[in-house]
Protein backbone atom coordinates (compact mmCIF):
# COMPACT_ATOMS: atom_id res chain seq x y z
CA UNK A 1 0.00 0.00 0.00
CA UNK A 2 1.49 2.88 -1.08
CA UNK A 3 0.92 6.29 1.01
CA UNK A 4 3.17 8.68 -0.26
CA UNK A 5 2.10 12.31 -1.90
CA UNK A 6 1.88 11.98 -5.25
CA UNK A 7 0.56 15.14 -7.00
CA UNK A 8 -1.20 14.47 -10.18
CA UNK A 9 -0.31 16.72 -13.32
CA UNK A 10 -2.88 15.32 -15.27
CA UNK A 11 -6.46 16.77 -14.92
CA UNK A 12 -9.16 14.87 -13.32
CA UNK A 13 -12.67 14.90 -14.84
CA UNK A 14 -14.57 15.81 -11.72
CA UNK A 15 -17.74 14.10 -12.98
CA UNK A 16 -15.06 11.10 -12.12
CA UNK A 17 -14.70 12.06 -8.71
CA UNK A 18 -16.22 9.28 -5.79
CA UNK A 19 -17.14 11.14 -2.93
CA UNK A 20 -16.58 10.05 0.39
CA UNK A 21 -19.44 11.67 1.84
CA UNK A 22 -23.74 11.94 1.71
CA UNK A 23 -23.95 15.34 2.09
CA UNK A 24 -22.78 19.01 1.72
CA UNK A 25 -23.75 22.53 2.39
CA UNK A 26 -25.78 23.67 -0.29
CA UNK A 27 -24.82 27.13 1.18
CA UNK A 28 -21.70 26.46 1.08
CA UNK A 29 -21.47 25.63 -2.24
CA UNK A 30 -23.23 28.58 -3.43
CA UNK A 31 -20.50 30.27 -1.67
CA UNK A 32 -17.81 28.70 -3.51
CA UNK A 33 -19.47 29.24 -6.60
CA UNK A 34 -19.66 32.93 -5.77
CA UNK A 35 -16.02 33.32 -4.97
CA UNK A 36 -15.19 31.22 -8.22
CA UNK A 37 -17.26 33.49 -10.56
CA UNK A 38 -15.04 36.39 -9.17
CA UNK A 39 -11.55 35.24 -10.22
CA UNK A 40 -10.84 36.38 -13.74
CA UNK A 41 -9.96 34.03 -16.22
CA UNK A 42 -6.04 34.48 -15.32
CA UNK A 43 -6.69 33.94 -11.69
CA UNK A 44 -8.79 31.05 -12.53
CA UNK A 45 -6.38 28.84 -14.01
CA UNK A 46 -3.88 30.06 -10.91
CA UNK A 47 -6.77 29.02 -8.42
CA UNK A 48 -7.11 25.54 -9.38
CA UNK A 49 -3.45 25.16 -9.41
CA UNK A 50 -3.50 26.03 -5.84
CA UNK A 51 -6.54 23.55 -4.89
CA UNK A 52 -5.60 20.60 -6.11
CA UNK A 53 -8.01 17.97 -4.89
CA UNK A 54 -7.07 14.97 -2.52
CA UNK A 55 -8.03 11.70 -3.62
CA UNK A 56 -7.24 7.97 -2.66
CA UNK A 57 -6.73 5.57 -5.49
CA UNK A 58 -9.51 2.47 -5.29
CA UNK A 59 -10.30 -0.40 -6.67
CA UNK A 60 -11.13 -0.12 -10.58
CA UNK A 61 -9.03 3.34 -10.65
CA UNK A 62 -11.45 4.92 -9.14
CA UNK A 63 -10.62 8.40 -7.24
CA UNK A 64 -12.16 8.90 -3.80
CA UNK A 65 -12.52 12.00 -3.28
CA UNK A 66 -11.54 12.53 0.51
CA UNK A 67 -11.86 16.95 1.20
CA UNK A 68 -13.12 19.82 -0.59
CA UNK A 69 -16.09 18.19 -1.37
CA UNK A 70 -17.87 21.61 -1.51
CA UNK A 71 -15.40 23.23 -4.21
CA UNK A 72 -15.82 20.29 -6.24
CA UNK A 73 -19.76 20.94 -6.57
CA UNK A 74 -19.20 24.11 -7.27
CA UNK A 75 -17.17 23.64 -9.86
CA UNK A 76 -18.94 20.79 -11.15
CA UNK A 77 -22.23 23.09 -11.20
CA UNK A 78 -20.02 26.07 -12.49
CA UNK A 79 -19.75 23.86 -15.66
CA UNK A 80 -15.50 23.07 -15.13
CA UNK A 81 -15.10 20.01 -16.46
CA UNK A 82 -11.88 18.74 -14.44
CA UNK A 83 -9.31 19.73 -12.22
CA UNK A 84 -5.69 18.48 -10.51
CA UNK A 85 -5.77 15.71 -7.77
CA UNK A 86 -3.76 14.96 -5.33
CA UNK A 87 -3.18 11.31 -4.70
CA UNK A 88 -2.98 10.70 -0.75
CA UNK A 89 -2.97 7.07 -0.89
CA UNK A 90 -2.80 4.19 -3.77
CA UNK A 91 -4.93 1.49 -2.43
CA UNK A 92 -5.82 0.13 -5.92
CA UNK A 93 -4.25 -3.12 -4.96
CA UNK A 94 -6.72 -3.71 -1.97
CA UNK A 95 -9.61 -6.13 -2.17
CA UNK A 96 -13.18 -3.88 -1.99
CA UNK A 97 -14.24 -5.01 2.06
CA UNK A 98 -10.26 -4.27 2.95
CA UNK A 99 -10.44 -1.05 0.86
CA UNK A 100 -13.26 0.49 2.69
CA UNK A 101 -12.24 -0.89 6.02
CA UNK A 102 -8.67 1.16 5.87
CA UNK A 103 -10.87 4.00 4.66
CA UNK A 104 -13.08 4.08 7.98
CA UNK A 105 -9.76 2.76 10.15
CA UNK A 106 -8.00 6.25 8.50
CA UNK A 107 -11.33 8.59 9.06
CA UNK A 108 -11.29 9.04 5.24
CA UNK A 109 -14.92 8.20 5.32
CA UNK A 110 -17.76 10.13 6.61
CA UNK A 111 -21.05 7.96 5.47
CA UNK A 112 -23.60 9.63 7.66
CA UNK A 113 -27.10 11.19 5.84
CA UNK A 114 -28.79 14.78 6.17
CA UNK A 115 -30.38 13.45 9.94
CA UNK A 116 -26.96 12.13 10.91
CA UNK A 117 -27.45 9.06 10.81
CA UNK A 118 -24.53 6.30 9.71
CA UNK A 119 -25.26 4.72 6.54
CA UNK A 120 -23.27 2.02 4.83
CA UNK A 121 -20.76 2.87 2.26
CA UNK A 122 -23.00 1.42 -0.48
CA UNK A 123 -24.83 4.34 0.00
CA UNK A 124 -22.42 7.16 -1.26
CA UNK A 125 -22.89 8.82 -4.24
CA UNK A 126 -21.09 7.91 -7.19
CA UNK A 127 -20.64 11.19 -8.51
CA UNK A 128 -20.70 14.92 -6.69
CA UNK A 129 -23.46 15.89 -8.81
CA UNK A 130 -25.84 13.76 -6.59
CA UNK A 131 -24.41 15.46 -2.81
CA UNK A 132 -27.29 15.80 -0.90
CA UNK A 133 -27.70 19.12 1.03
CA UNK A 134 -27.36 19.14 5.12
CA UNK A 135 -28.69 22.93 5.68
CA UNK A 136 -27.21 22.00 9.49
CA UNK A 137 -23.42 21.64 7.44
CA UNK A 138 -23.96 25.50 5.96
CA UNK A 139 -24.65 26.58 9.25
CA UNK A 140 -21.39 24.81 10.57
CA UNK A 141 -19.48 26.65 8.30
CA UNK A 142 -21.35 29.69 8.95
CA UNK A 143 -20.73 29.30 12.46
CA UNK A 144 -17.24 29.07 12.00
CA UNK A 145 -16.87 32.26 10.16
CA UNK A 146 -19.00 33.90 12.58
CA UNK A 147 -15.60 33.14 14.85
CA UNK A 148 -17.96 30.27 17.01
CA UNK A 149 -14.98 27.71 16.58
CA UNK A 150 -11.69 27.56 14.93
CA UNK A 151 -10.87 25.61 11.79
CA UNK A 152 -9.10 22.24 12.90
CA UNK A 153 -7.17 20.09 11.02
CA UNK A 154 -9.23 16.61 12.40
CA UNK A 155 -11.59 15.69 9.92
CA UNK A 156 -15.03 16.51 9.28
CA UNK A 157 -14.78 19.00 11.58
CA UNK A 158 -17.64 21.40 10.02
CA UNK A 159 -20.06 17.64 10.21
CA UNK A 160 -19.06 17.28 14.06
CA UNK A 161 -20.63 20.94 14.23
CA UNK A 162 -23.32 20.12 12.09
CA UNK A 163 -24.47 17.19 14.15
CA UNK A 164 -23.81 19.56 16.91
CA UNK A 165 -26.51 21.76 15.95
CA UNK A 166 -28.84 19.17 14.53
CA UNK A 167 -29.95 17.84 17.99
CA UNK A 168 -30.52 21.72 19.58
CA UNK A 169 -32.05 23.79 16.64
CA UNK A 170 -35.02 22.77 14.42
CA UNK A 171 -34.20 21.97 10.80
CA UNK A 172 -37.53 24.37 9.82
CA UNK A 173 -35.57 27.43 11.82
CA UNK A 174 -32.65 26.70 9.77
CA UNK A 175 -34.60 26.93 6.35
CA UNK A 176 -36.90 29.28 7.00
CA UNK A 177 -34.89 31.93 9.24
CA UNK A 178 -31.24 30.93 8.99
CA UNK A 179 -29.86 34.46 10.80
CA UNK A 180 -31.65 33.57 13.57
CA UNK A 181 -30.56 30.01 13.36
CA UNK A 182 -26.80 31.55 13.20
CA UNK A 183 -27.73 33.26 16.51
CA UNK A 184 -28.72 30.53 18.15
CA UNK A 185 -25.91 28.81 17.29
CA UNK A 186 -22.99 31.37 18.59
CA UNK A 187 -24.55 31.33 21.73
CA UNK A 188 -25.19 27.54 21.95
CA UNK A 189 -21.29 27.83 20.46
CA UNK A 190 -20.03 30.49 23.49
CA UNK A 191 -22.22 28.34 26.05
CA UNK A 192 -19.82 24.97 24.83
CA UNK A 193 -16.64 26.65 25.14
CA UNK A 194 -17.69 27.60 28.45
CA UNK A 195 -18.46 23.73 29.40
CA UNK A 196 -22.42 24.60 29.62
CA UNK A 197 -24.80 22.52 28.00
CA UNK A 198 -28.59 23.60 29.37
CA UNK A 199 -31.51 22.14 28.98
CA UNK A 200 -33.02 22.14 25.52
CA UNK A 201 -36.14 23.70 25.81
CA UNK A 202 -35.67 25.57 28.96
CA UNK A 203 -36.79 28.61 27.88
CA UNK A 204 -40.22 27.44 26.26
CA UNK A 205 -40.81 26.17 30.14
CA UNK A 206 -40.33 29.16 31.30
CA UNK A 207 -42.34 31.27 28.96
CA UNK A 208 -45.20 28.91 29.05
CA UNK A 209 -44.86 29.30 32.69
CA UNK A 210 -44.62 33.51 32.85
CA UNK A 211 -47.34 33.39 30.00
CA UNK A 212 -50.06 31.11 32.41
CA UNK A 213 -49.44 33.91 35.02
CA UNK A 214 -49.97 36.50 32.86
CA UNK A 215 -53.28 35.34 31.53
CA UNK A 216 -53.93 34.54 35.04
CA UNK A 217 -53.82 37.98 35.81
CA UNK A 218 -55.87 39.84 32.43
CA UNK A 219 -58.66 37.47 33.87
CA UNK A 220 -58.52 39.58 37.01
CA UNK A 221 -57.86 42.94 35.12
CA UNK A 222 -60.48 42.77 32.58
CA UNK A 223 -62.95 42.35 35.29
CA UNK A 224 -61.34 45.04 37.15
CA UNK A 225 -61.44 47.29 33.59
CA UNK A 226 -65.14 46.26 33.47
CA UNK A 227 -65.58 47.44 36.97
CA UNK A 228 -64.26 50.86 36.21
CA UNK A 229 -66.03 51.25 32.56
CA UNK A 230 -69.74 50.66 33.99
CA UNK A 231 -69.06 52.47 36.74
CA UNK A 232 -67.45 55.62 35.75
CA UNK A 233 -66.61 55.77 31.93
CA UNK A 234 -69.80 54.94 30.27
CA UNK A 235 -71.93 54.63 33.71
CA UNK A 236 -75.51 53.06 34.10
CA UNK A 237 -78.15 53.06 36.37
CA UNK A 238 -78.26 48.89 36.10
CA UNK A 239 -75.84 47.49 38.31
CA UNK A 240 -74.11 43.93 37.83
CA UNK A 241 -75.54 41.00 39.98
CA UNK A 242 -73.51 38.31 40.98
CA UNK A 243 -75.06 35.83 38.88
CA UNK A 244 -73.80 38.20 35.60
CA UNK A 245 -70.72 38.75 36.88
CA UNK A 246 -70.06 34.64 37.52
CA UNK A 247 -71.79 34.40 34.01
CA UNK A 248 -69.13 36.70 32.07
CA UNK A 249 -66.03 35.50 34.41
CA UNK A 250 -63.76 34.11 31.66
CA UNK A 251 -63.55 30.14 33.36
CA UNK A 252 -60.19 29.52 31.90
CA UNK A 253 -58.81 31.21 34.73
CA UNK A 254 -59.71 28.72 37.06
CA UNK A 255 -58.64 26.17 34.58
CA UNK A 256 -55.55 27.49 34.64
CA UNK A 257 -54.94 27.78 38.53
CA UNK A 258 -56.66 24.08 38.62
CA UNK A 259 -53.74 22.65 35.95
CA UNK A 260 -50.67 24.96 38.08
CA UNK A 261 -52.07 23.26 41.20
CA UNK A 262 -51.90 19.84 39.30
CA UNK A 263 -48.21 20.35 37.59
CA UNK A 264 -47.17 21.36 40.66
CA UNK A 265 -48.32 18.29 42.64
CA UNK A 266 -47.23 16.49 40.03
CA UNK A 267 -43.64 18.21 40.24
CA UNK A 268 -43.01 17.86 44.22
CA UNK A 269 -44.94 14.82 45.39
CA UNK A 270 -44.72 12.46 42.26
CA UNK A 271 -42.36 9.47 42.71
CA UNK A 272 -39.47 9.72 39.85
CA UNK A 273 -40.28 6.93 38.06
CA UNK A 274 -43.72 8.30 37.19
CA UNK A 275 -42.96 11.74 37.14
CA UNK A 276 -40.25 10.80 34.57
CA UNK A 277 -43.46 10.07 32.10
CA UNK A 278 -44.91 13.26 32.37
CA UNK A 279 -43.30 14.86 29.54
CA UNK A 280 -44.23 12.20 27.29
CA UNK A 281 -47.66 12.67 28.51
CA UNK A 282 -48.24 16.32 28.01
CA UNK A 283 -46.50 16.23 24.65
CA UNK A 284 -49.26 13.74 24.00
CA UNK A 285 -51.99 16.27 25.11
CA UNK A 286 -50.32 19.54 23.49
CA UNK A 287 -52.14 18.22 20.40
CA UNK A 288 -55.22 18.83 22.37
CA UNK A 289 -54.54 21.89 23.70
CA UNK A 290 -53.73 23.23 20.44
CA UNK A 291 -57.10 22.29 19.43
CA UNK A 292 -59.23 24.04 22.50
CA UNK A 293 -57.20 27.33 21.80
CA UNK A 294 -58.42 27.26 18.01
CA UNK A 295 -61.85 26.80 18.93
CA UNK A 296 -61.55 28.84 22.23
CA UNK A 297 -60.50 31.59 20.06
CA UNK A 298 -63.07 31.01 16.92
CA UNK A 299 -65.81 30.88 19.56
CA UNK A 300 -65.09 34.59 20.83
CA UNK A 301 -65.39 35.66 16.98
CA UNK A 302 -68.33 34.36 16.77
CA UNK A 303 -70.00 35.50 19.84
CA UNK A 304 -69.12 38.73 19.56
CA UNK A 305 -71.13 41.48 18.41
CA UNK A 306 -68.62 43.73 16.51
CA UNK A 307 -71.97 46.26 14.89
CA UNK A 308 -72.55 46.76 18.86
CA UNK A 309 -68.82 47.25 19.92
CA UNK A 310 -68.47 50.33 16.63
CA UNK A 311 -71.56 51.94 18.08
CA UNK A 312 -70.57 51.76 21.51
CA UNK A 313 -67.55 53.72 20.64
CA UNK A 314 -64.73 50.76 19.85
CA UNK A 315 -61.92 53.58 19.81
CA UNK A 316 -62.39 53.94 23.56
CA UNK A 317 -62.27 49.96 23.49
CA UNK A 318 -59.18 49.63 21.62
CA UNK A 319 -56.92 52.54 23.58
CA UNK A 320 -58.17 51.09 26.78
CA UNK A 321 -56.87 48.08 25.48
CA UNK A 322 -53.71 50.11 24.26
CA UNK A 323 -53.03 51.36 27.56
CA UNK A 324 -53.80 48.33 29.32
CA UNK A 325 -51.14 46.32 27.22
CA UNK A 326 -48.36 48.47 27.29
CA UNK A 327 -48.83 50.66 30.20
CA UNK A 328 -49.76 47.51 32.57
CA UNK A 329 -49.81 44.08 31.80
CA UNK A 330 -46.51 44.06 29.77
CA UNK A 331 -44.66 45.60 33.24
CA UNK A 332 -46.56 42.78 35.23
CA UNK A 333 -45.39 40.26 32.76
CA UNK A 334 -41.81 41.60 33.71
CA UNK A 335 -42.43 41.50 37.09
CA UNK A 336 -43.75 38.19 37.21
CA UNK A 337 -40.92 37.14 35.47
CA UNK A 338 -38.63 39.01 37.75
CA UNK A 339 -40.26 37.45 40.99
CA UNK A 340 -39.96 33.81 39.94
CA UNK A 341 -36.48 33.84 37.68
CA UNK A 342 -34.89 35.78 39.68
CA UNK A 343 -31.40 34.59 39.77
CA UNK A 344 -32.16 30.99 38.77
CA UNK A 345 -30.00 29.34 36.36
CA UNK A 346 -31.13 27.79 33.16
CA UNK A 347 -30.89 23.53 34.10
CA UNK A 348 -28.53 21.59 32.82
CA UNK A 349 -28.69 19.11 30.84
CA UNK A 350 -27.96 15.82 32.09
Amino acid sequence: MDTKLHPSVRPVLISDLRPTQITVGLGEVEQRRSHWRQQRRKKAARFLGRHMIPVILGPGGHHYLIDNHHLARALYDEGVKSVLTLVIADLRKLETAAFWFVMDNRSWLHPYDERGRRCSHTDLPSSVKDLRDDPFRTLAGELRRAGGFAKETIPFTEFLWADFLRRRIKRKRVEKNFRRALKEALILAKNAAEGINYQAGWILATTATVKVFIDIFIGIWAFVLGYIWTNHINPTKDKAKASEIWQRFPKFIIGFVVTSLIGLYLALGTPTEIASKVPAAMGEANTFRVIFFILTFFSIGVLSNFKRLWAEGIGKLAAVYFVSLFGFVIWVGLLISWLFFAGIKPPLAS
